[in-house]
């Protein structure tokens, strides 16, 4: 299980934690503010009051086996570029810091960060890739132009199998994988519908009402097989 450090629990970085929980890892969370402790703590393996700009109070709380740390303090820059510097220099291997402004971007590189996030400019291509493509649940973009997005599958394909659809010879797109969410039951004893995922999918695989297909391709393909 990866051992996650994020230091910064406004509403980015709170958000980023629990989704690490979510995905498995073992996360740390360290804020100024004690409200945002406490509001953390009960999602969390760890959540401490701890200014990150002092050396002393990062040594004590022992970092010795996280693999990753995350800055996140978006609004303090002098906070974020600091913390980076004294977790590189405390030796976590990877450190991401995020950055608002180009120049913020350069001396973070500049002072060792493994990864810059750019929320606001990352949202900004969210925004334009689900303009220029159509209605996306998911997307990661490949290069420009090329991306790889999760959607509904189209009412047209409904009933067909992978082989009859031929999204690959009628629209050069690439079935990456196949979701099927099938109604269940919580432990609470609530309605859900539980994820079953095809990651190679087979040429008999039925497209059914419901379904989630993973695709990859240029962004025009994409837009073209929504729109037809």
């Amino acid at each position: 299980m990866p051992r996650v450090a994020v230091f910064g629990l406004g509403q980015f970085g709170t958000t980023l934690a629990e989704a690490l929980v979510q995905q498995g890892a073992e996360v740390l969370a360290f804020d100024t503010n004690p409200e945002r402790v406490e509001a953390v703590k009960e999602h969390v393996s760890m959540a401490v009051q701890l200014d990150s700009t002092d050396e002393r109070a990062l040594r004590a709380v022992g970092l010795e086996q996280v693999q990753t740390a995350i800055v996140t303090m978006g609004s303090n820059i002098e906070a974020n570029i600091l913390t980076t510097a004294l977790l590189k220099q405390l030796g976590v291997p990877r450190v991401f810091a995020r950055a608002t402004t180009a120049t913020q971007e350069r001396i973070l590189r500049a002072i060792g960060a493994n990864k810059i996030i750019n929320v606001e400019r990352e949202m900004g291509e969210a925004i334009a890739t689900t303009l220029a493509i159509g209605e996306v649940h998911r997307f990661f973009t490949l290069a420009t132009g090329h991306s790889i997005v999760e959607i509904d599958v189209p009412e047209k394909l409904v009933g067909q199998t992978v082989e009859q659809a031929q999204l690959r010879q009628r629209h050069n797109v690439n079935i990456v994988a196949i979701k099927k969410r099938r109604p269940d039951v919580d432990e609470r004893g609530r309605r859900a519908l539980r994820e079953e995922i095809s990651m190679v999918p087979k040429p008999s695989d039925k497209l059914e009402e419901g379904d989630l297909l993973v695709l990859a391709g240029e962004n025009d393909d994409i837009q073209a097989l929504l729109r037809g």
